[in-house]
């Protein structure tokens, strides 16, 4: 039985924030007469909370058949522009452990976006749909990551093949091959009926099938 694989990534709010802030920006320096307003600037962070936690319980909904640790508990009280979101998870022995980066990648920016769909929803609602949709991929992403397997590895003499791999066989196993082939044909021949299970040559049961012979 093949081990599990532990996965850790780690979201800092710090820099979802700079991200939302790049992207308001851009969509702020199209409208001079408001750039003040449709901008997230860093000082903006208390406003911008309440978007941060409910992207980050979107996260953990995905994550959550794999997660075993506690993720993040936010405090109402007072802005902590430190906090993080922690993803420890145990993951299955196929999972690809090469697309955690892109996962993390994934991760932060279906958070920033999130957070910038819903700033700009009152800000500047013409453009905030982008956004969302924008998060919403990045969300599809983020599950058919978690969800990829690598292929099924078998193991001759202790080492691993893949399926594509092709398998050189000795002579002298080729005649044991060709006894378990004809094998299985003699258990298809014994066993076909009337009706239409193949026989040994893959046809129809007839005279010579030793179960109908008179």
């Amino acid at each position: 039985m093949q081990e599990k694989k532990r996965m850790e990534i780690e979201i800092h709010k710090q820099e979802v924030f700079r991200e939302v802030e790049k992207r308001t920006s851009l969509e702020a320096a199209g409208l001079p007469d408001s750039f003040e307003a449709v901008w997230a600037s860093e000082y903006e962070g208390d406003f911008l909370d309440s978007y941060w936690v409910e992207a980050c319980t979107a996260v953990v909904q995905l994550f959550k058949r794999y997660i075993r640790n506690d993720t993040l508990v936010h405090s109402l009280a007072a802005y902590d522009k430190d906090e993080t979101l922690r993803i420890e998870t145990v993951m299955p022995s196929r999972y690809n452990e090469l697309l955690t980066g892109s996962v993390t990648t994934a991760v932060k920016m279906m958070i920033a976006t999130h957070i910038a769909a819903n700033w700009l929803a009152v800000k500047a609602p013409d453009v905030a749909g982008k956004y969302e949709e924008e998060s919403k991929e990045y969300a599809t992403d983020l599950r058919a990551k978690l969800l990829y397997r690598c292929d099924p590895k078998a193991t001759i003499a202790g080492k691993e093949i893949t399926d594509d791999v092709d398998i050189n066989v000795a002579s002298e196993d080729e005649g044991l091959i060709q006894k378990g082939t004809d094998h299985l044909k003699l258990i298809q021949y014994e066993r076909c009926d009337h009706h239409f299970e193949p026989g040994r040559d893959n046809e129809r049961c007839d005279e010579h099938c030793p179960r109908h012979r008179p």
